[in-house]
């Protein structure tokens, strides 16, 4: 294992490293080329080191940002080739409610990106169909037996029940968000729907970064310390550079790549079907939730496939007074 982990290491080495150069020598013959650039490099003192300097720079911003986009698209592709090699028949047309998976592990499984908002909803208005809350006026009035809920559909009971709970996460819209998107994430993997990687990109990715810094301090950084002091124009790129180095990094920290599995595909199937069925059979995103007894969990199928049409606003009503009724600390 070790073994494999030093060899992609050296190929990732040798992959920048000549990148790096390849595209330090087409910046240096772009710029040597540019006429505004030329003038206003006659007017001061440089000579082939200072292009070379300036070309590395530039060459060191382009190849930390396109490793970033490459490597991610690279493993995307990767995903869909893996999602696509299960062989799960389609369905045109799917009816069946899904009534033992909770509103948002569906709305993950059926949008890699859904809308955690949305998500939310669903969830507030598949516990009231179930029972375990009331709403009136988009506003959650009543909290009735919570057992045997899963731990993102308790974590909404507990943000209007838990006083302590709420100081904890300091009253923040985006913190709520951040936990209820992390609890979903946890249970959708724990349910073998999906795998998640993301630690083999973090450590490749991130070595890449560090080793164009390295080069940075190796190659072009001893050339600036040799040019002329009024000699700024070069050093724009680098600082440009180093900018941009801690927001690379922090870009490929977050990045998580999501794999359905066989059952996740399934499942995924299921929701194409069911979907189809909404927008061919009814007529559900042209009613509001005041019309939910009629259409019943439909109406959570039409959030998460973002029919919602007439539902906006309501969804929207139901998601803002959740969050008001938190932040003024309007326990149940």
């Amino acid at each position: 294992m070790e073994t494999k982990k030093e060899e992609k290491m050296l190929k990732t080495f040798l992959k920048s490293l000549v990148i790096f150069i390849v595209t330090t020598i087409i910046c240096y013959f772009i710029i040597s080329n540019i006429t505004w650039l030329k003038e206003i490099l006659n007017n001061i003192e440089y000579d082939k080191f200072y292009l070379i300097f300036l070309s590395g720079n530039l060459a060191l911003i382009i190849d930390l940002l396109c490793s970033v986009i490459i490597d991610t698209t690279i493993e995307n592709i990767k995903i869909k080739k893996i999602e696509s090699s299960f062989k799960i028949e389609k369905i045109e047309y799917y009816r069946d409610l899904l009534e033992d998976i909770s509103p948002a592990i569906l709305a993950r499984i059926y949008k890699k990106n859904s809308n955690i908002e949305d998500q939310i909803v669903a969830t507030i208005l598949n516990l009231e169909h179930k029972g375990k809350i009331k709403i009136e006026n988009y506003k959650i009035v009543k909290i009735n037996d919570t057992s045997g809920l899963e731990e993102h559909e308790q974590y909404l009971i507990d943000l209007l029940t838990n006083k302590e709970y709420i100081i904890e996460i300091n009253n923040k819209k985006q913190n709520i968000l951040k936990e209820f998107n992390i609890l979903v994430e946890n249970e959708i993997t724990e349910s073998n729907l999906v795998q998640i990687k993301e630690e083999e990109i973090k450590v490749y990715g991130v070595f890449e970064v560090l080793l164009f810094m390295g080069l940075a301090f190796a190659f072009v950084l001893p050339i600036a310390s040799a040019l002329d002091s009024g000699s700024f124009l070069a050093f724009v790129p680098g600082l440009i550079y180093f900018i941009s180095l801690p927001i690379s990094l922090i870009i490929l920290y977050k990045i998580k790549f999501i794999i359905r599995t066989d059952k996740g595909i399934d499942l995924k199937v299921k929701l194409n079907g069911l979907k189809n069925y909404l927008k061919e059979f009814t007529n559900i995103n042209e009613n509001g939730i005041d019309k939910i007894k009629i259409y019943d969990e439909y109406i959570l199928y039409a959030i998460i496939f973002n029919l919602k049409g007439e539902l906006n606003k309501d969804s929207k009503k139901i998601f803002d007074n959740f969050i008001k009724q938190i932040l003024n600390e309007e326990y149940l």
